[in-house]
C-alpha cells in the first residue's frame, strides 16, 4: 500500500510548446507550424515509467508564385516573365489544424551519486510510438481540392550509455516513420561530453554538455550535428548533407537547421529516478 503511494506521487504531466519553421526550393515553400503537448507520466517501478500524450496546434503552408516557371513563358531562348503562364493559383498560402497522439515507455538506471542530463555513467532507453494527422487536414494550395494528409506512424527510439568513471557518453538514437507506403528511416549517435555539474551549494554554475554525432538518413543524406547544452537550455545546429540520386543536382548540398530548447525544471538538477526525464 505504501508502495502504491509512493507511485501516485511520483506519476506527473508535462506541457511543451514546439514552433517549427522552414523555406525549401526555388519556389520558397514556406512551412510553419505551432503545437502545444500535454502528457501524462506513470512510474512503473523504481526504474521505469509509461507515458501517454496528445499535441495539437496548427499548420500553415505558402508559395512564392512570381517564382514559378512554366513551359509557355519560353520565349525560344529562356524564360519570360512577361509571359502570361495561363495558370490561375487559387491559393498561395493555407493553414489548418492538426493533432497526434502517442504512447513511451522509459527505464532508466543510476550507477552513482551524480546524475545529470541524459546522464553519464547511466543506461537510459526510451522508446514510443506516435500517429500524426490525426484530424486528416486538408493539404492543398487548391480551393476545390479534397488533398487530405494521410496518417503519418513514427516509431523512435533513443538512449544513453554512459562510460564508466568518465564524464563521456554514447547515445544511439533513431525513428521510422510510415505515411501512405512513403518510409523515412534515420538512425546516428551522438557521443556527449559532461563540461560540468550543477552546483549544489549556489546558483553560479546550471551544468553544461557538449555533443556531436552524425545520423544517417537512409537513402538520402548524412546528418552531422552539434548540441550545446547550458542548464536549462539547449542550442543545436545541423545540416543535410545529401548524396541520393539528387547529388547532380544539389551538388551535395542540404540545408542548416537550427534548434533551441528549454525544459524546466533545470534537467541537470537531481532526480528521484533516472527514468523521469530523458
Amino acid at each position: 500500500m505504501g508502495l502504491n503511494r509512493q507511485h501516485r506521487r511520483d506519476d506527473f504531466f508535462g506541457i511543451g510548446i514546439s514552433a517549427y519553421s522552414d523555406k525549401s526550393g526555388d519556389i520558397s515553400l514556406g512551412s510553419t507550424f505551432l503545437n502545444v503537448s500535454l502528457a501524462y507520466h506513470i512510474r512503473l517501478n523504481k526504474d521505469s515509467y509509461l507515458s501517454a500524450g496528445t499535441k495539437g496546434g496548427f499548420m500553415q503552408r505558402s508559395v512564392d508564385d512570381s517564382k514559378f516557371r512554366f513551359d509557355n513563358q519560353f520565349d525560344g531562348s529562356g524564360h519570360n516573365e512577361t509571359y502570361s503562364s495561363g495558370e490561375v493559383l487559387e491559393n498561395t498560402s493555407f493553414f489548418a489544424p492538426d493533432f497526434s497522439v502517442g504512447l513511451s515507455y522509459s527505464y532508466g538506471t543510476i550507477t552513482n551519486n551524480v546524475i545529470s542530463n541524459n546522464g553519464f555513467d547511466n543506461t537510459k532507453v526510451n522508446v514510443g510510438f506516435a500517429v500524426h494527422n490525426v484530424s486528416n487536414p486538408n493539404y492543398s494550395f487548391l480551393e476545390r481540392s479534397n488533398e487530405n494528409l494521410h496518417f503519418r506512424y513514427v516509431f523512435h527510439a533513443n538512449s544513453s550509455f554512459g562510460i564508466s568513471g568518465s564524464n563521456m557518453a554514447i547515445q544511439p538514437s533513431g525513428f521510422i516513420a510510415y505515411q501512405q507506403k512513403a518510409l523515412d528511416f534515420v538512425i546516428g549517435t551522438f557521443f556527449r561530453y559532461n563540461l560540468k555539474e550543477k552546483s549544489k551549494f549556489t546558483k553560479f554554475s546550471n551544468g553544461a554538455a557538449f555533443s556531436i554525432g552524425t545520423h544517417y538518413r537512409v537513402g538520402d543524406a548524412f546528418i552531422p550535428s552539434m548540441l550545446i547544452e547550458t542548464g536549462a537550455f539547449a542550442f543545436g545546429l545541423s545540416y543535410d548533407l545529401n548524396i541520393s540520386g539528387l547529388t547532380p543536382v544539389s551538388n551535395g548540398n542540404g540545408g542548416f537547421e537550427v534548434s533551441v530548447r528549454y525544459v524546466s525544471p533545470n534537467p541537470f538538477g537531481r532526480k528521484r529516478s533516472a527514468a523521469r526525464f530523458f
